[in-house]
């Protein structure tokens, strides 16, 4: 990831800190920050009892601007309702909807941005190749068998590959 994106978000968390100190009158500690957030439809999150923000890079590298305009403040919000509200209900409560005006960020709880679809998995059996989503991928991974419809197969795993041609069969993209 570019240090220029590492820079501007941990500027931003720095700047709605600041804008906290001064709205509600206390020093907060900046939060550890990590780029570890491996998810299809989360740009961020507020790790509450570490202290902690997560921030998807693949969101920040896509939609740098929102990450850092919207994302950043909104997990913000989140560390400093839990330390100012910390016997409220957590989550996106009227205390963290509060906390969130007061940064300057919109009190919502979901974002508009998409990535695009994760490469699929490919499986065979004895008649074809099939290519699976990560979803079903870990539930075979996890022990549950899926089987070919016309050779009646177990599917075996083969490889990670792009997604090319597919149709999707109950579920099973083919």
């Amino acid at each position: 990831m570019k240090s220029e994106l590492i820079n501007r978000v941990e500027d931003k968390i720095a700047e709605t800190f600041l804008l906290a100190q001064k709205q509600f009158g206390k020093v907060f500690e900046l939060p550890k920050l990590s780029f570890e957030l491996n998810s299809s439809h989360v740009a961020g999150q507020a790790l509450l009892r570490d202290w902690m923000i997560k921030i998807n890079p693949e969101f920040l590298e896509q939609y740098p601007d929102q990450v850092i305009s919207r994302t950043v403040p909104h997990e913000v919000a989140h560390l400093v309702a839990f330390n100012v509200y910390p016997h409220a209900k957590q989550g996106h409560g009227p205390e963290w909807k509060s906390v969130a005006v007061k940064l300057g960020t919109e009190p919502t709880r979901c974002h508009s941005m998409h990535l695009p679809e994760k490469q699929p998995h490919t499986y065979i059996c004895n008649c074809r190749k099939f290519h699976v989503s990560n979803l079903i991928h870990r539930k075979i991974q996890n022990g549950q068998r899926r089987f070919c419809p016309m050779c009646k197969k177990n599917l075996v795993y083969l490889s990670s590959v792009p997604l090319s041609n597919s149709i999707e069969f109950d579920g099973i993209k083919t």
